[in-house]
């Protein structure tokens, strides 16, 4: 399958954002990472903490029965 070359356009162009959001910016007061103890959800609280600092971070940990 060939891709195409027509460049992309915003259906919404006032809701287009160049970049990444500023998250540093923001003043959040606590961010909240559902952990399972798997490899996802540990990288993902690792990324949480990365990109909002460890004093902003808490890990929620909840067991759920499978199927």
């Amino acid at each position: 399958m060939k891709r195409s070359t027509l460049p992309m356009v915003s259906l919404f162009p006032e809701f287009a954002r160049p970049g990444k959001p500023d998250f540093q910016a923001l003043k959040l007061s606590l961010v909240c990472v559902s952990f399972s103890g798997g490899k996802d959800s540990f990288l993902a609280l690792q990324g949480a903490i990365r990109l909002f600092g460890h004093e902003r971070v808490c890990a929620h940990h909840q067991e759920i029965e499978e199927d």
